[in-house]
């Protein structure tokens, strides 16, 4: 791939991580739990439990946080999750392309160094 090609396709990349919205790390479960009381309907067998919750898990420093989410915030979670998702792909690419442009610089300036020998 020719350098000029390599730059209009970074260029346009860069366009895109741009125009990501809001990432955020980390993924959201739906849990359902049981309490302590002994004669709640949670402990009847096959009761799936007091629920649903949704929970962010995030890694902060090597540990893993948890933060619940209302009901009503769990879209706005996803699609910043999803922003995250997208930018990691997009950048990717952008390193494989510069990895290709360094090739090319590479080797361009070689086969110059052979011309003017």
């Amino acid at each position: 791939m020719h350098k000029k090609t390599i730059e209009h396709k970074l260029r346009k990349l860069k366009q895109e991580l741009f125009d990501i919205g809001i990432p955020i790390p980390g993924s959201i479960q739906i849990v359902y739990r049981r309490c302590g009381k002994k004669n709640c309907w949670c402990q009847q067998s096959g009761s799936k439990g007091h629920g649903p919750y949704y929970i962010w898990y995030k890694r902060e420093q090597r540990k893993l946080k948890t933060q619940l989410i209302s009901a009503e915030d769990i879209q706005i979670y996803q699609e910043w999750i999803k922003n995250r998702e997208a930018m990691e792909v997009l950048v990717k690419k952008i390193v494989e392309l510069g990895a290709l442009y360094a090739v090319d610089f590479n080797n361009t300036k070689i086969n110059s160094k052979k011309v003017h020998r």
